[in-house]
């Protein structure tokens, strides 16, 4: 079992949040305050504890805490290669306390330092990748906070972490993390493709047309059997998509949610109005005028994007059910576009019928930044949907689709469904 002191000598324990501090010295010793938690009047407490080493769960278990005047304690000994820790904490009754759906993450320490690896984990885990059977909320911001700590300790590990560092940096809505990434990938030296392919893709996104051009006649000339030559030829003649509804026999069947799990996705942000224009060039306030006081679907897309256009039957099937309600408004914003934005997505609604209100995102002239994309702080990625309530709060967010268009109508339509009051 590790041995491991702490960072802080005199005082033996971190904190994690209000709640929870933590040790690490010789086992793992956890001390916990329940005051203003789920738990707080609870006879009997236990903690699941995972314990995750540099690229796997290495345990999971479960042990009650003891009550004593200060608190609930518990000390217990975790896997050597253990990394971090994540804990959650439950009474008996099934009450749950998982630091409102941030998980309680421990990095292990080794004197002075983290353990190498444990902040890149904590950035998989608030990233979205799932361990076990916790829930942990995505914020993507953190998960990029978490990345570069990782590196400010550990920076021979950034070849390792490329790949999610970089996506992390292109994704952010800082200016300053758009500009470190060009400059990472002007000085990065590798022969493998994957890495070149890489950098030419984000250089040519973000501007650096010269660099992109140079590395783009390098991966022909050197692969011209490689994945880049493939990438392009998909790109040239994609494969259509075909706007086919939703129906229980083209979608598996998806577990309803609990109201558990729904409050656990809610978030609440204040955002100001935004003004963009339709794709007839008509001005649209989006929280403002019209659309103030009711509730709205923004679904973040590009013509190029493959995976925002795969969501979209089941975006259509989310529609239908609220069809007829005047104050549930569903807007598609096309962002990123290449080229002529306003002729691309007319191109694209010509042949596929889809009865979108369609506004236009606007390039704001700085490394390749948008209107909307920033003011709305979109991290990750698209397709990014975000839903807002009738009082103007930011309710909802999530990048991505896997493909499951039944688990995503079911999920939208629960966050619809519980702030439609």
């Amino acid at each position: 079992m590790i041995l491991i002191s702490n960072v802080l000598r005199a005082q033996h324990y971190h904190a994690v949040g209000q709640n929870l501090q933590y040790s690490n010295r010789r086992n793992l010793e956890l001390k916990y305050d329940p005051t203003g938690t789920t738990l707080e009047r609870q006879d009997s407490i236990k903690a699941i504890i995972y314990s995750i080493g540099k690229s796997k769960v290495l345990q999971r278990v479960e042990l009650s805490l003891n009550s004593n005047a200060a608190g609930w304690e518990l000390s217990c000994k975790v896997p050597d290669s253990t990394v971090v820790v994540s804990v959650s904490f439950e009474s008996p009754d099934g009450q749950k306390d998982n630091n409102k759906g941030k998980g309680y993450l421990l990095p292990l320490y080794r004197k002075s330092k983290p353990l190498p690896f444990a902040y890149a984990q904590m950035s998989n885990m608030v990233s979205g990748i799932p361990y076990g059977d916790e829930r942990i909320k995505k914020d993507q911001a953190l998960a990029l906070t978490y990345m570069k700590q990782e590196l400010q300790y550990y920076p021979d590990h950034e070849s390792q972490l490329r790949n999610n560092y970089f996506n992390m940096l292109a994704n952010s809505p800082s200016k300053e993390d758009k500009v470190l990434l060009v400059q990472k990938l002007s000085q990065m030296r590798s022969d493998k493709e994957e890495d070149l392919m890489m950098a030419q893709l984000y250089l040519s996104y973000f501007g650096s047309k010269q660099q992109a051009d140079s590395l783009d006649q390098l991966l022909k000339a050197r692969f011209p059997n490689g994945q880049y030559v493939q990438y392009l030829k998909q790109k040239e003649s994609p494969a259509p998509h075909d706007p086919k509804p939703l129906t229980a026999g083209n979608n598996a069947p998806v577990r309803v949610l609990t109201a558990s799990e729904v409050n656990d996705m809610l978030i609440d942000e204040t955002v100001s109005a935004l003004t963009l224009k339709d794709i007839n060039g008509n001005s649209v306030e989006i929280g403002a005028g019209d659309l103030k006081g009711k509730i709205i679907v923004l679904d973040f897309w590009a013509t190029w994007c493959g995976p925002c256009v795969a969501s979209f039957p089941g975006m259509q099937t989310v529609m239908k059910k609220y069809e007829g309600r005047n104050d549930i408004v569903f807007l598609y914003i096309a962002t990123m576009e290449k080229g002529d934005a306003y002729q691309n997505v007319r191109n694209f609604l010509s042949k596929h019928k889809y009865p979108f209100i369609m506004l236009m995102d606007e390039p704001t002239g700085e490394m390749n930044m948008y209107k909307a994309y920033s003011h709305y702080k979109l991290e990750g990625g698209i397709p990014y949907k975000i839903i807002i309530d009738k009082k103007g709060h930011i309710r909802f967010r999530k990048n991505g689709f896997d493909g499951n268009s039944a688990e995503m109508v079911s999920e939208l339509s629960a966050i619809i469904d519980s702030i439609d009051k």
